[in-house]
This record gives C-alpha cells, sequence and structure tokens, in this order.
C-alpha cells in the first residue's frame, strides 16, 4: 500500500522540510530560553552567524553562539509563529513572527521577526544566518 497516496516524492519532500524547519525554530528558542548553548549552537552550521541588530547584538561561529546563550538565556520565552517557507533545494529562506515574554514581567515583552537562511546538512537543516528584527527593545 502506498503510505503516501496522491503524493509525489517531490512534494512530500517539501512538506517534510517545512515541518523540519519549523521543528528548527522551536528548538532554537527552547534550548536558548533553557540556557543549553551546546544545543543552541547545534542549530547552526559550524560558522553560522546570529543578529539582533536593535541590540546591537552579534555572534558567528559555535564560541559565540555558545557564549551569546550563555550570558542570554533562561530570563525570557521566545515563540516563533507565522512561518513562510521558501524552499530552494538544500537551502532555505525562513521568516516568522517573533513574541518575546518575560518569564516574570510583561505578558508580551516585545514582538518582532526572524529572517533566516538555512541548509539542509548531514545533521539535518541548520541556520546558516539568522537575524532578528524587534520592534522595540526588549
Amino acid at each position: 500500500m502506498d503510505a503516501n497516496p496522491g503524493i509525489d516524492a517531490a512534494s512530500f519532500q517539501a512538506l517534510q522540510d517545512r515541518l523540519d524547519l519549523m521543528e528548527l525554530a522551536a528548538r532554537a528558542a527552547r534550548t536558548f530560553d533553557e540556557n543549553d548553548a551546546q544545543a543552541y549552537a547545534d542549530c547552526f552550521v559550524e560558522d553560522g552567524l546570529y543578529e539582533s541588530p536593535r541590540i546591537g547584538l552579534r555572534a558567528q561561529g559555535r564560541d559565540q553562539l555558545i557564549e551569546m546563550c550563555c550570558g542570554r538565556g533562561g530570563e525570557d520565552l521566545h515563540f516563533c509563529t507565522n512561518f513562510e517557507i521558501h524552499l530552494r533545494g538544500d537551502e532555505a529562506t525562513v521568516r516568522s513572527a517573533l513574541l518575546l515574554s518575560s518569564r516574570n514581567g510583561p505578558l508580551i515583552n516585545t514582538t518582532g521577526y526572524y529572517i533566516a537562511e538555512c541548509v539542509r546538512t548531514l545533521r539535518g537543516w541548520r541556520y546558516k544566518h539568522k537575524v532578528s528584527y524587534l520592534d522595540r527593545r526588549g
């Protein structure tokens, strides 16, 4: 019996890729919020780059990503929603809305969006370059 009746292999792969990219965003948010710096850095390629221009934050490479997470994670909860995913084979651009909530403060601390360039690796999808655009300083 065909496991995917009516869905060709390319369409099925595109659906799987979209789910995997949304899961990458969820894993990055969770590991950052839990201060799991090693797992957060695992969401990026080895020389991956994260930027947040509004707060002047830039971290490139595994060591800097780990340092950034250790210094910032734990206080907030990051939520990603409203995904727009543009697949190009083994590369993708992912845009998602960002809601940032403080664990001990206002329900919504700030809003904004992410734009991320992702690549498929042997370990699955990873961030190559991720930028958070905050509507205001959180």
